[in-house]
């Protein structure tokens, strides 16, 4: 649902990468957004809840987001 229609989102406005299809790029946010991954990054890892936020923001928009090309 909230992964899909995220996904769903950037595939809309032509800002998914090519990549992923829409499928893989849901399944693999739906991972890196998972529990298990925030249990072992902010309990094991001792990442602040603050970083753990703003590193997979940006891990999410390096992986799924169009690069601007340069004119």
């Amino acid at each position: 649902e909230g992964c899909e229609a995220a996904i769903d989102a950037l595939r809309r406005d032509k800002m998914l990468s090519s990549d992923y299809t829409p499928t893989q790029a849901t399944d693999i946010l739906w991972t890196m957004l998972s529990i298990r991954i925030w249990e072992q990054l902010t309990i094991e890892c001792g990442w602040r809840q603050e970083a753990y936020i703003k590193h997979l923001n940006t891990l999410a928009r390096r992986v799924f987001v169009v690069k601007e090309t340069s004119k």
